[in-house]
């Protein structure tokens, strides 16, 4: 079984003499392209100390309802992520980080 871009070369019988069945032998290329290396946005939730991040969070008006009275519920979800990005942001700056995968 080869793809198609790819030729056979000479098949060969052996002959195992256990049965009527033969062996079949045959030479493929089995390399392969390497992949390609992508490029990603990621953030280093690692480096970040809970204490600080829950401490903002405590801060944030996400934490204060007296402000949540005259939102609509679209105005409430753009706030969450309004602040929560503000905090990743600030806590786990994005970076761009480019990712070769291993053989």
């Amino acid at each position: 079984m080869t793809r198609r871009e790819q030729s056979c070369s000479a098949v060969t019988m052996y002959d195992a003499g256990l049965s009527d069945h033969k062996l079949l032998t045959w030479a493929a290329d089995g390399s392969r392209a390497d992949p390609p290396a992508v490029t990603v946005d990621c953030r280093p939730w690692r480096a970040v100390r809970m204490e600080d991040l829950r401490a903002a969070l405590n801060a944030s008006s996400l934490r204060m309802p007296d402000q949540w009275t005259a939102r609509s519920v679209d105005d409430l979800a753009l706030l969450h992520d309004t602040v929560f990005i503000e905090l990743a942001d600030r806590f786990a700056p994005l970076r761009q980080v480019t990712r070769r995968p291993r053989q």
